[in-house]
């Protein structure tokens, strides 16, 4: 689960949570996460990420879910995982609210994304990025494609917009 200031995890040792740990955190090393069993009183998430072994285990969670909810299902053999955001909440309107409360033009704004829950802000920003590692059909909206992000694409592309 996630939130603004941290993250929670239910299990240290599930192979899944470790696989898309690693495939996005660089590390399988789970032992500094927090259990959300342990620090229940400290979880304030907006949206959660449910890592599966199989497609059809996602597939039949996600169909017991109400269909008002924000769900972006990854049906990838390297990570298996449905995120979850609370009704109404999702990049996109992350990014609007960003934009009305610091009175910033669209057109002057950047957005870095690799999922299928970031294709939303990608299309709305004025310069969507997608990450290398994202799928072909999230490149293809995007405005421009960089590195990944083990390869610092971030990085390379505030160098190349910005001189940083």
């Amino acid at each position: 689960m996630g939130g603004h200031e941290d993250f929670w995890i239910n299990d240290r040792n599930n192979k899944s949570l470790k696989r898309h740990s690693l495939l996005y955190g660089g590390t399988d090393d789970l032992s500094d996460v927090k259990l959300a069993g342990e620090h229940i009183d400290e979880v304030k998430a907006n949206m959660t990420t449910a890592c599966f072994e199989e497609a059809t285990d996602m597939w039949a969670a996600k169909s017991e879910l109400p269909e008002s909810w924000e769900i972006a299902a990854y049906d990838d053999p390297k990570d298996i995982r449905m995120d979850i955001h609370l009704e109404g909440f999702t990049k996109g309107t992350a990014c609007e609210f960003v934009f009305n409360h610091l009175n910033i033009d669209k057109k002057d704004s950047f957005a870095f994304g690799d999922g299928e829950n970031d294709i939303e802000m990608l299309k709305l920003v004025g310069h969507g990025i997608a990450m290398g590692n994202a799928a072909e059909h999230i490149k293809e909206i995007a405005d421009e494609v960089t590195e990944t992000v083990l390869n610092d694409g971030i990085a390379k592309s505030f160098k190349k917009h910005f001189g940083i």
